[in-house]
């Protein structure tokens, strides 16, 4: 909540909220946000969206766009109540990815508007994965910053011999299954009603 938080008092689109869980290349084993400042457009927060579930504000990335399945959550104003609810979302779908012991990198930012170059919505995107393994070999392992757009390999030539189609196999090569993503999917509908049955 305190990151949403501080994501609506940021200026324009450049900022960046991020969460690797364990298995997803956290880089020390506690809990802790990444909060940083890039110049060009973020992937997740730059690419469009599809309805997956727009009944529960759940939405997606096309995977010809984003070669992960992803669950996409926006905030609809910057109210308080707006704000709760997408708090209560996106953690309702971490817990789903908890539940199934499905390790999962976490987006948030601010999306360009409509009509110019100012901020638009928060998105916070949620990336279910496959269990990351330590890649002293990769030119570079696949973890909140990859998944933004934003690729640190080790050296110029490693950059230079990158190309988009070996980036985008890397995202896709990381990414649940179909039915891993739906069984999610589901676990999260059924969070939603057990909460929305006990505030009843």
């Amino acid at each position: 909540m305190s990151g949403l938080h501080l994501l609506l008092l940021t200026p324009g689109t450049r900022y960046r909220l991020g969460f690797n869980s364990l298995l997803a290349y956290a880089s020390v084993n506690h809990l802790h946000l990444h909060l940083w400042r890039s110049e060009p457009v973020c992937l997740a927060t730059g690419c469009e969206i599809v309805p997956l579930d727009s009944d529960i504000g759940l939405y997606t990335f096309p995977l010809d766009r984003m070669p992960v399945r992803t669950m996409v959550f926006e905030l609809d104003s910057g109210e308080q109540d707006s704000v709760n609810l997408l708090h209560s979302r996106v953690m309702s779908a971490v817990v789903a990815c908890q539940r199934a012991n499905v390790p999962h990198n976490l987006i948030a930012g601010r999306t360009l508007s409509d009509s110019d170059d100012s901020c638009g919505r928060l998105r916070v995107c949620l990336f279910p994965r496959q269990p990351a393994r330590y890649c002293p070999d990769s030119a570079y392992c696949v973890a909140v910053a990859e998944l933004s757009g934003q690729l640190i390999v080790q050296d110029a030539d490693t950059f230079d011999q990158l190309t988009v189609a070996d980036v985008l196999a890397s995202y896709a090569k990381c990414s649940v299954s179909e039915d891993q993503f739906e069984d999610l999917r589901q676990s999260y509908r059924q969070i939603l009603k057990q909460q929305s049955q006990c505030q009843s």
